[in-house]
């Protein structure tokens, strides 16, 4: 979830005091008295629509359909209590555990409300926050929040059991300020008895290939820099290595997962 709403005032932070109030949230705010139940501000959301409708305006918050926009059905329809959230700001991020329901700033005393209000946090949760060092976060989050996303969406790719376990650990830490607090021995040792699979079950296909070329260049292999561009699709890099002055030039295709190679594709190569 990106904390960016749009309505903030250029001096305020808004993933700076959402991380410091323990709240994620997004702007789409109502006007009017506070509301009582999640039920009551859903339908004041679509009054306003229809309001709107009949004036010939179109609303935000809520689609032609009826459905809450995108960013405010996800946090506020789907997450339930005890979900998890990433959040970010460039290489900073954060995990987050939903452990309130929706609040609006309209329930918010004064005092509160006059801080909220210049950083467009209109609609939140409360969450418990902790901090993450960037080499912890995993490469399907990291890529997440690298492309053109809205404010919110749902992660399905790379979610699965061995990932979800890893992110409640993650979460569990609550003091990973820095990568030097981390017990690395320990970690090391799980690691050298946890089965193989379960290990590429975590990793994303970025973090898996970089295993696989970090062993070739263990062993003598070379990556060739001005091949790891897009420009050869069905391969990721080339590679090179030398023995008793003469030198081998190798092509690297890694597939995570059930997906397979097939030989016959990279005959070309062999040429």
């Amino acid at each position: 979830m990106k904390l960016k709403p749009g309505g903030a005032k250029d001096w305020t932070d808004p993933f700076e005091f959402c991380r410091e109030e323990e709240v994620v949230g997004v702007g789409w705010g109502l006007s009017g008295d506070s509301y009582e139940t999640v039920g009551d501000i859903h339908k004041a959301l679509q009054e306003k629509k229809s309001r709107r409708a009949e004036e010939g305006k179109g609303t935000e918050e809520i689609l032609s359909d009826g459905r809450l926009n995108a960013p405010l059905r996800y946090m506020f329809k789907e997450m339930d209590i005890g979900d998890y959230v990433w959040v970010n700001k460039k290489n900073r991020f954060g995990l987050c555990r939903i452990k309130g329901d929706w609040e609006i700033i309209q329930n918010l005393s004064d005092n509160d409300a006059e801080r909220y209000a210049p950083r467009d946090i209109k609609n939140f949760r409360p969450v418990d926050w902790v901090d993450v060092p960037y080499s912890l976060v995993p490469g399907y989050v990291r890529r997440k929040f690298s492309g053109q996303t809205g404010t919110a969406f749902e992660m399905d790719d790379g979610i699965n059991e061995e990932s979800k376990h890893a992110i409640r650990a993650i979460h569990a830490h609550e003091n990973l300020d820095v990568d030097s607090e981390l017990p690395r021995q320990e970690i090391a040792d799980k690691i050298s008895r946890a089965e193989i699979d379960r290990i590429f079950d975590i990793l994303g296909p970025s973090e898996t290939e970089d295993v696989v070329i970090s062993y070739l260049q263990s062993k003598g292999w070379r990556i060739i820099k001005s091949s790891t561009g897009g420009s050869q699709a069905d391969v990721e890099c080339e590679m090179l290595t030398e023995e008793d002055g003469e030198s081998t030039l190798g092509y690297l295709q890694v597939k995570t997962g059930s997906a397979g190679v097939n030989p016959e594709s990279y005959k070309k190569y062999a040429d």
